[in-house]
């Protein structure tokens, strides 16, 4: 059964092994790799056949097919049979020779596989091998090719041959005419001769000890001299670069005397070779060969060429490079290892050639003789020690070089000599010094592009010292001497600035490494050393470059980590108080960066942190003495003001806490005499210095001020503000009072008419009514004049209501244009009156009415805002409208929605409702009522705040929304049982003993023809979840029963009320009695199942929530009922983890978080909980792995029923989900037992998967590819 199976799924991945996309090609090769690493000699076996039945298969795809065999035979070639191993090498050896052209990819694959057999059965190999390298008969290169490489991997094996192979090739070299396979025999003799040397030098290890160089000296040399004396002189530039490369190991398998007796014409010839390629890597390590195997004979010809060699190989160094690429980059490393030969031979005749060279100004010249020189310090360190005193006096001229290129070189090879000592000889703090200068550089100067055209930035130089400071600093033990305590000097000078940030790293690692060492050690001696800054004066500097802490790559943290290890040799008490306050400091600026940090907190920490020093000093003279370094040091910040200004703080707080007045006095005068007046931060900086200090001094700080002032140096200047005067608001005032007095007879028409109302009140409404819409500011004036006196403003509000209702809203038209399209137009008797209406309501004197009359009131106006959405005004007001936008008119909106949305909120308003209003416009509420898609979540917003806001009135207000729950227009009913609905998710229903009530009368309204009526019914009842959740379990069944019917509600596979339903059973289900629950349990379940898939995105969402709320709901209670529902679920739950929308992969992940304590697996429950937290991204192939290992491990007999489901989604219509349900299957066949064979049928998910194969989503294809290759598992 094994290899018929095998073969079948190894045909069913090779016929795709054509796939267009080159990544399911890949993983049909990954594919076929899995089947060989559980069952490598019949997967290379079906390959074999397959090639052989499949001998049009094009090259590519057979190249394809080889590699693949390759790497089965690289990870199992312990395990081949010797018959499986000879069909490989048959095969291969056949693929490889098949054609005579050159096709590199194949022929390589083929080769690959012969040198993977090799590494066990070389004989075998062998023997194929030289069948097809017989004596007189040129070989097919890849012949030539397999041997070589046989050779590299396998040399033990290969060497033992090479004499015979050797005495073969030898008359083969004369009679190959073609330079490409001249190129294959040098390869040949060059992997040959380094096989060789690695066997010989390996003897103790190898299988025949008894081999000797001059075993095959005689046919190296003959390989050699044709090599040498005529492919060498070829035009073909591959050959002869293919030639050097052969010659340069082939020299150490030469007879010492045929070597001594080449070398004057070997090394001038491959020198030669530099002129005539542009890529000199194999011609440089060549030459490294060739100069190491003279050396090891002792070579006397070696003295004679030197000259020659030193200055071809210091041409190699020199040569403008063009790029940095790895090739170049190995080319320079095998010249530079010419030079290490040549410096352990001749390291006089070396510096001599060298040394000299430094004192060019050539650029290129210059930066490679520091590079050969820093590379000969490295490698020939013993060679050199004597050399020392010669090497850094010859870096005299470097070191004045400006040029970045020469820099940077000067800097590699300062780090070289301090690695190896040359830095404590005399003369070695010049390198010092050198290195602190490059630190020092401004970061953002840039060089000049020079001659060769490449631009080098000075931060490269500056960041390349950096790094070597630190390095030398913190790595070479031996530099702690020179630099301890030298490096201090750079501290004060202001032209070291930009270098104290390294200078700082690298004092704060030597003074620790003083401390460990003792108190003697690190105490700096500042007698015996002039230059050393005293501790007043370090303390200073590094307390001002703190002021600005972020500049110069954070030199605030570094100066501060200085002082505070330097604390005992600034003053001996400072110690236990630095260890407490520093790290306050430290962490502050840990916690900001530049952007966030407040220079002024910063500041006054900084300045704290210097009283709080001098206090714990508490010594007048070393005060004094602070006081006067710190006078010293302003003028070195004249062009940083901020430093400066932070400086003239620090004085004033440092002469505060002086106790001798003369010092003060002195410094306080001088400071006076000395300031830069004309520059503002100068003035606002001493300023503050005279500030702090006259806190504790104020008789003697105000004594200096007034004889400055009496020498009249102080100057002041002030700024004059222009004012202007803004004309166009004057204009418009004097508009406004121009219509005031149009008004004047307003009052005397407003009496009139409300006279006449008195006795006429339905004449005089209609009457208005009849004004030209929109009305006017007269108009309105009247409708206002109206609701002066209770009684009237009664009866003008209920004729207004009557006359808003009597007629109906809108009327259907067909346009004329639009053909089809049914457009509802406003009838213009309900629009003036809600017009009306509006006006009356905005009159604040109609407030008691509107009272009595608010549930009517709200009720009709909340339908006319339902019946108006959509609604368009006639055509001869449409042009009113736009014309009535005019500055001179009012801007009253007549639209016949927004003008009934106007006159609600004119309702709230004076019915005392205004935080109903406020709070459905914070929400967007108004806007929503007024458009047709949300307008009932606008209802929703208007009932929530109703039930916040005004629950008293909710009775009365409901009352009346009940009797029009009948209402013939289907929009109408919406909007009431929306606000009715809504009012159930607050618990103000339950306080007012309407919830009983609105429950019955909704779930009256679940037989409404209207499926959105029925839709927010649903809602509504849901809502009591949130309402009164202690109410539910005494309504449970009825509440169930709404909902299980919603589910089957019409005929529609995609009904929104069914949609609802789910949504409310969902936060239903944790409140119901059990037992409720398990009566619709199971037809709830079965009846959502289908939905799972649903091609609507909310109804795939709502179900799988519903689903983990019912396994979340029946934990306990109902496994027996439920188990099975739970497994039918796992499958489609995973796999649309991978659908495309994210709703949906997240109510799966809370599913089947829900679901898995049924199963009872820790593991499991363990895995669900690591990988689906909500918020976490799921690396779902890492989570699928997992959960089939636990699946498979505890409930094996599932296998057949899994992988049953998973084929049902080979055919789904989301390409994600269709690849993820091949790799599910792949992943249980993986963790299955073999056992479990017979629950799987073979044939069907071969089949299934063959199909995938096709499938136009190239990551199904890649996904079906895998998963045949873990089929394997039940061969």
């Amino acid at each position: 059964m094994t290899r018929p199976y095998v073969k079948k799924l190894s045909f069913t991945l090779l016929d795709s092994i054509t796939d267009k996309d080159p990544v399911v090609q890949e993983q049909v090769c990954s594919a076929l790799c899995s089947l060989g690493e559980s069952q490598p000699g019949e997967t290379l076996c079906a390959c074999e056949e397959y090639l052989r039945q499949h001998d049009k298969l094009a090259h590519p795809y057979r190249t394809k097919i080889l590699r693949a065999m390759e790497t089965i035979l690289s990870s199992h070639i312990d395990e081949l049979d010797k018959d499986t191993a000879v069909i490989a090498i048959l095969l291969a050896s056949n693929e490889m020779t098949r054609i005579k052209e050159l096709d590199c990819d194949w022929q390589q694959a083929a080769s690959s596989v012969l040198v993977a057999v090799g590494k066990r059965f070389i004989n075998q190999v062998m023997e194929e091998v030289l069948s097809r390298f017989q004596p007189g008969i040129l070989p097919h290169s890849s012949v030539l090719h397999t041997l070589a490489s046989l050779s590299v991997s396998n040399a033990f094996g290969m060497v033992p041959f090479l004499p015979s192979i050797l005495s073969t090739m030898l008359p083969m070299l004369g009679m190959a005419k073609q330079d490409a396979l001249r190129v294959v025999f040098c390869c040949a003799l060059q992997h040959f001769s380094e096989s060789t040397l690695e066997y010989l030098a390996n003897l103790d290890q190898a299988p025949d000890p008894t081999v000797r160089k001059d075993t095959f000296a005689a046919d190296i040399f003959g390989a050699y001299d044709i090599l040498f004396h005529h492919w060498l002189q070829s035009r073909d530039a591959k050959l002869r670069l293919a030639v050097v490369a052969a010659l340069g190991p082939m020299s150490h398998l030469l007879p010492s005397e045929k070597l001594e007796e080449q070398l004057p014409k070997l090394l001038p010839a491959v020198l030669g070779l530099y002129k005539k390629h542009a890529e000199t890597f194999q011609i440089s390590k060549s030459l490294g060969q060739i100069l190491e195997a003279a050396v090891s004979v002792g070579s006397r010809t070696l003295e004679v060429q030197l000259d020659a060699l030193l200055v071809a190989l210091h041409a190699q160094i020199c040569v403008p490079v063009e790029s940095s690429s790895p090739l170049v980059m190995s080319s320079q490393k095998e010249v530079l290892r010419c030079f290490t030969v040549l410096a352990c031979c001749s390291p006089d005749r070396l510096l001599a050639f060298l040394l000299p060279r430094l004192d060019t100004n050539n650029e290129r010249l210059r930066v490679g003789t520091l590079q050969i020189l820093r590379h000969i310090i490295n490698s020939a360190a013993a060679q050199m020690e004597v050399k020392k005193p010669f090497i850094l006096s010859s870096m005299r001229l470097p070191l004045l070089d400006t040029n970045n290129k020469v820099k940077r070189a000067v800097v590699q090879v300062i780090s070289a000599m301090a690695h190896h000592g040359y830095l404590e000889q005399p003369g070695g703090e010049v390198m010092v010094d050198y290195i602190v200068q490059q630190c020092a550089l401004p970061p953002e100067e840039p060089e000049k592009p020079g001659p060769d055209g490449e631009d080098l930035a000075a931060d490269s130089v500056r960041a390349v010292s950096i790094r070597t400071l630190y390095l030398v600093s913190t790595t070479v033990d031996r530099m702690n001497s020179v630099l301890w305590p030298y490096l201090l000097e750079f501290l004060t000078p202001v032209r070291f600035t930009a270098a104290l940030t390294p200078l700082c790293r690298s004092l704060v690692h030597l003074a620790l490494k003083r401390q460990e060492a003792g108190a003697d050690a690190f105490l700096v001696q500042y007698n015996s050393n002039a230059n050393l800054p005293s501790p007043f004066a370090m303390t200073t500097r590094l307390l001002v470059v703190s002021s600005n802490p972020y500049l110069g790559d954070g030199r605030g943290a570094a100066s501060l980590r200085l002082l505070k290890v330097m604390h005992r040799n600034i003053h001996p008490l400072l110690g236990q108080r630095w260890e407490t306050t520093m790290p306050v400091l430290l962490e502050y600026l840990d916690e900001h960066t530049e952007e966030t940090l407040s220079l002024k907190e910063w500041e006054e920490k900084l300045l704290m942190f210097l009283r709080d020093t001098l206090t714990v000093v508490s010594d007048n003279t070393w005060i004094c003495q602070l006081s006067q370094e710190m006078c010293k040091q302003l003028p070195s910040y004249n062009g940083t003001a901020q430093e400066k200004n932070f400086l003239y703080k620090c004085i004033g707080t440092t002469l505060g806490a002086a106790s001798s007045k003369e010092v003060v006095r002195k410094h306080l005068r001088e400071l006076l005499e000395t300031a830069r007046y004309q520059e503002e931060a100068e003035q606002e900086g001493l300023a503050c210095c005279f500030g702090i200090c006259a806190i504790t001094h104020l008789e003697d700080t105000l004594a200096q001020l007034e004889d400055f002032v009496r020498s009249d140096v102080f100057r002041k200047s002030i700024g004059i503000f222009n004012i202007f005067k803004v004309p166009e608001i004057v204009s418009v005032l004097r508009a406004k009072l121009r219509d005031t007095q149009e008004e004047h007879v307003l009052p005397a028409a407003q009496h009139s008419v409300y006279l006449l109302a008195s006795q006429h009140c339905e004449a005089v409404v209609s009457s208005l009514l009849g004004s030209p819409l929109p009305f006017d500011s007269h108009t309105c004036a009247l409708w206002r004049a109206l609701a002066v006196e209770p009684s009237l403003t009664t009866q003008v509000l209920e004729l207004l209501l009557e006359k808003m209702s009597k007629d109906v809203p809108f009327k259907e038209s067909r346009a004329f244009l639009l053909g089809s399209t049914a457009d509802r137009v406003a009838t213009l008797l309900p629009l003036a009156a809600t017009c009306a209406l509006y006006e009356v309501l905005s009159a604040p004197s109609s407030g008691t009415v509107v009272l009595e009359l608010y549930p009517q009131l709200f009720v009709a106006l909340l339908l006319r805002v339902s019946c108006t959405v959509g609604v368009q005004l006639p055509r001869n007001l449409q042009g009113k409208e736009r014309r009535s936008t005019s500055p001179t008119k009012p801007a009253r909106n007549l639209d016949p929605c927004s003008s009934a949305v106007d006159a609600l909120q004119a309702l709230l308003l004076r019915g005392g409702s205004q935080d109903v209003l406020r709070c459905v416009e914070q929400e967007g509420g108004w806007e929503l009522l007024r458009t047709s898609a949300r307008h009932e979540d606008g209802v929703a917003q208007l009932a929530s705040s109703m039930a916040k806001y005004a629950g008293p009135r909710l009775p009365l207000v409901m009352k009346a929304l009940v009797c029009t729950q009948s209402s013939v227009y289907e929009i109408q009913r919406v909007t009431t049982t929306a606000f009715l609905a809504e009012l159930l998710s607050s618990n103000v229903v339950n306080d007012l003993m309407l919830l009983e009530p609105l429950l019955d009368n909704l779930t009256a309204r679940l037989k409404d023809s209207s499926a959105s009526v029925r839709r927010l019914v649903l809602r509504g009842l849901a809502n009591i979840a949130s309402g009164s959740p202690d109410k539910v379990r005494a309504h449970g069944p009825q509440l169930m029963t709404a909902m299980v019917s919603g589910l089957d509600d019409g005929d529609e596979p995609h009904s929104l009320v069914a949609l609802e339903a789910m949504v409310g059973l969902a936060r239903l289900l944790d409140l119901v009695e059990p037992w409720d629950l398990r009566l619709v349990l199971l037809h709830t379940t079965i009846r959502i199942r289908p939905f799972f898939d649903s091609e609507k995105v909310e109804f795939r969402t709502a179900s799988i929530r519903l689903f983990g709320h019912l396994n979340k709901a029946c934990h306990g209670n109902c496994e027996d009922v439920f188990l099975e529902q739970v497994v039918g679920g796992l499958v489609p739950l995973l796999l649309h983890l991978r659908d495309p929308q994210a709703s949906v992969a997240s109510a799966c992940k809370f599913a089947l978080c829900m679901c898995v304590p049924h199963l009872e697996c820790a593991e499991l429950a363990a895995a669900f909980h690591k990988y689906l937290q909500e918020g976490r991204s799921v690396h779902f192939g890492e989570f699928l792995n997992s959960t089939c290992k636990h699946l498979m491990h505890h409930f094996p007999d599932l296998l057949g029923r899994l992988v049953s489901t998973n084929l049902f989604y080979f055919k789904s219509s989301w390409d994600d989900v269709r690849a993820a349900a091949p790799m599910f299957t792949g992943f249980l066949v993986l963790h299955a037992e073999p056992e479990q064979k017979p629950q799987v049928d073979l044939e069907q998910l071969i089949a299934a998967l063959q199909l995938l194969l096709k499938d136009p989503a190239p990551g199904v294809r890649e996904k079906a590819a895998e998963t045949l290759g873990r089929l394997v598992k039940f061969a």
